[in-house]
């Protein structure tokens, strides 16, 4: 079971988060840069609570993109992801966004609140990019829009494992098997399961309806309750490595 961890990009600052992040390759598979936003929708109060954090802290999207450049300069055999909101995109240029981040190692780029149908122009510039899509499925979604979902997509499908925003839960969704299975046999594409993932006893339970993980607030969690990076560092190693039973 591949993991891929998210974490927020200028946070608790800038060079902070990209020591974080540094630790957090030497053990997941992948990584999601999280680019602050002041109005992210899909995120639950941990990770809005870092976004906030980090643009108090004079965040620029420019940082994002050095940031994964060095990165990527230090794990080239990782896969590393932005997630980041579709204004963030807009106001950049899609051409000089896509672009800036294929030349900064970006492997593929999530945008929560850009649907498949005005996705278009963004696809295509992708697609020429050499950058990997990656859209959403829900519990709700209906099987002719997981073929439209799975057919735009060249990277993989995130399933949210239950409706609402990012963050910690006790347990996952007792159908959510059923609905894993259902969605791998129309999408035939890798699916990777976020929105409360936290515990290495869900990894266990998803282990062969799912390819994979996707694991932020609880990461973001271990850094706030820490007093400096160098603790929150060992803290989040020793997470991940429970959470793939190392420890």
């Amino acid at each position: 079971m591949k993991i891929c961890a998210y974490f927020t990009c200028g946070f608790p600052d800038i060079e902070s988060s990209f020591k974080i992040m540094r630790e957090i390759l030497k053990v997941a598979d992948m990584l999601e840069i999280g680019i602050p936003f002041s109005d992210p929708i899909a995120d639950g109060p941990t990770i809005q609570f870092a976004s906030a954090k980090a643009l108090e802290m004079g965040f620029k999207v420019s940082q994002a993109f050095e940031v994964a450049e060095r990165l990527k300069s230090q794990f080239p055999q990782k896969k590393i992801l932005f997630m980041t909101y579709y204004n963030i995109i807009l106001r950049k240029g899609i051409e000089s966004f896509i672009r800036k981040s294929r030349d900064a190692g970006i492997w593929g780029i999530i945008v929560p609140d850009l649907t498949p149908e005005e996705s278009s122009d963004f696809c295509e510039i992708m697609r020429k990019n050499e950058l990997k899509t990656v859209f959403f499925v829900s519990p709700l979604t209906p099987e002719k829009r997981i073929k439209k979902i799975s057919s735009m997509t060249s990277g993989f499908i995130y399933y949210i494992s239950t409706t609402g925003v990012t963050g910690e839960r006790e347990k996952l969704p007792e159908e959510i098997k059923n609905k894993l299975k259902d969605v791998k046999k129309i999408a035939q594409k890798e699916i990777f399961v976020g929105f409360g993932i936290s515990k290495r006893e869900h990894i266990k339970e998803l282990e062969g309806f799912a390819d994979g993980v996707i694991v932020g607030s609880a990461l973001i969690r271990k850094v706030i309750e820490t007093k400096s990076s160098e603790e929150a560092e060992k803290k989040i190693t020793l997470f991940l490595e429970e959470l793939k039973g190392e420890k």
